[in-house]
């Protein structure tokens, strides 16, 4: 059983610690990796060169303590650093979260658990564009709690963790917006309404999440590390055994059930060989007894078919075949007749 509430503060941590324990979610790093170095130490080198003096320069205008603008202007480096390259892996390796996240819920057998609660056998239900979509909608959502939430770092130590708060409820629900649909949360009202009823959640797990993302080059294995966690907050969603309002992913069950039933119908349009099934029942019929004292000797599945429809095709059948015997017999005597007529010709001449 997955905590939950405010427990959920430690997801991320053993999300981190679960991730380093499975060696096979390695390789999908491999890419993203190198991409998310080079570009923050790009962010670091730049923002460093051009934006420390302007972000010095901004806060003394607001009036703000020469002491404080320093601090907050070499803060905020390493910080803007870190996001940036947070939304190069949001918005171009998205997919590898999703294929984390599926291979932990394999793994603890959340699958299953989905077929028990709601029959629903899937684990995903969006396409790369729609990912692509969720991604860029919670990068703007994040950007603006993090500005409307900018003051709060005036204040420090509690500012910068208040702020931290106030942001971080976003990063959860950005990675298991795609996962609530399976359990009926598929729209934007229906998965407000899921966030809000669990946001003791949605806050803890997102405070730590979210400040383990912040450290600079350390954050491209804690965001995977985070995917892990999260698929474990979702397990704990699963485990509620709540249904939301909206429709469910169609399952891959019946999905090949209607095309089994399509392939059934389409075989029963086709023409049968009635030539073929009569030639079965007479050589059924032909099992019975001469006299007719016995039924034909087909199987109980079929007798009642055979002596509402069946029988009369089975007396056609018969009749046919006793006329070609007649034939044949007819063909004979011409035959053995004609052989006789050459002899006696031969003999007289």
């Amino acid at each position: 059983m997955v905590c939950m509430g405010l427990c959920a503060c430690f997801l991320p941590i053993q999300g981190q610690l679960g991730f380093l324990m499975s060696p096979g979610l390695w390789g999908l790093l491999a890419l993203p990796f190198v991409a998310c170095i080079a570009v923050t130490l790009t962010a670091f080198y730049l923002l460093t060169e051009y934006a420390e003096g302007p972000q010095e320069k901004m806060m003394e205008e607001l009036g703000w303590p020469d002491w404080l603008c320093v601090a907050l202007s070499y803060l905020l480096i390493p910080i803007e650093a870190a996001m940036c390259s947070l939304v190069l892996f949001a918005l171009l390796f998205g997919q590898v979260t999703n294929q984390i996240q599926e291979a932990v819920l394999e793994a603890r057998g959340v699958d299953r658990k989905l077929i028990d609660l709601c029959g629903v056998d899937v684990l995903t239900d969006a396409g790369f564009f729609t990912g692509l979509c969720n991604n860029i909608l919670f990068l703007l959502l994040s950007l603006f709690c993090m500005v409307a939430t900018f003051h709060l770092h005036t204040m420090p130590g509690l500012g910068q963790v208040l702020w931290v708060a106030s942001c971080g409820w976003v990063r959860p629900w950005e990675l298991v917006a795609e996962k609530l649909p399976l359990i009926g949360y598929r729209h934007c009202g229906s998965q407000t309404c899921h966030v809000i009823r669990h946001c003791f959640s949605y806050v803890s797990f997102g405070f730590v999440a979210f400040m383990l993302e912040l450290c600079p080059l350390v954050n491209f294995f804690t965001i995977a590390g985070n995917a892990y966690a999260s698929a474990l907050l979702f397990e704990g969603f699963v485990d509620e055994g709540y249904i939301g309002p909206d429709y469910l992913p169609a399952s891959n069950s019946n999905n090949n059930n209607n095309n089994c039933n399509n392939n059934d119908d389409n075989n029963n349009n086709k023409p049968s060989n009635n030539w073929d099934n009569r030639k079965k029942i007479l050589l059924m019929s032909n099992r019975a007894d001469i006299n007719g004292n016995e039924e034909l000797a087909l199987p109980d599945r079929q007798q009642s078919s055979v002596r509402s429809g069946n029988l009369k095709v089975a007396r056609m059948m018969t009749r046919e075949s006793s006329n070609q015997l007649s034939r044949n017999n007819t063909s004979k005597s011409a035959s053995s007749g004609k052989s006789l007529f050459s002899a006696a010709f031969s003999a007289f001449s």
